[in-house]
Formats: structure tokens, sequence, C-alpha cells
């Protein structure tokens, strides 16, 4: 059995909208980082995302 694709099988596709200019920004950090994609590196943000604790903003 293939562990590679057993992992694969249990991505879900997401899909949302950011400007052009942040997405031009994004996919040039993806390359200078040495991200395989896009997909890798919205994976890691995002669980750096989720385990840093939230920073409080004063208005």
């Amino acid at each position: 059995m293939c562990k590679q694709s057993d992992e694969k099988s249990k991505l879900k596709r997401v899909s949302f909208r950011m400007p052009s200019k942040l997405l031009r920004d994004f996919d040039d950090k993806v390359k200078q980082r040495g991200y395989k994609d896009r997909s890798e590196a919205l994976r890691e943000a995002t669980r750096k995302f989720i385990r840093e604790p939230r920073k409080e903003v004063n208005a």
C-alpha cells in the first residue's frame, strides 16, 4: 500500500479569492522558499496559523 497516495486521498479541495497583487506576492514567496507548489505552502501556513496564538490588536 502506498502511504503517499493514502495521504493524498484524505486531502480536501478548497477555493477562495484574493487580490491579484497578493497572489503574485505569494507566488514569489513560494518560489523563493522552495515550496513544490502553492498547496504545499498554504498547508504549512495554515498549520502555523493554527499553532500560534492570536496576537491582540489594539483598535
